[in-house]
């Protein structure tokens, strides 16, 4: 695993762990760690 991935699964938003919430890979879960997705606009879309 790599730094990024270990750092965002560690990372909790709402409660929860952040890797449980990635709904579409790893990159996902990495753009929201870094601030390129907006954690409630990004979880909040269908």
């Amino acid at each position: 695993m790599n730094k990024l991935n270990a750092e965002a699964m560690r990372s909790v938003i709402g409660g929860r762990p952040l890797w449980m919430m990635c709904r579409n890979g790893d990159q996902d879960c990495v753009d929201v760690q870094l601030g390129l997705i907006n954690p409630k606009e990004y979880y909040g879309r269908d």
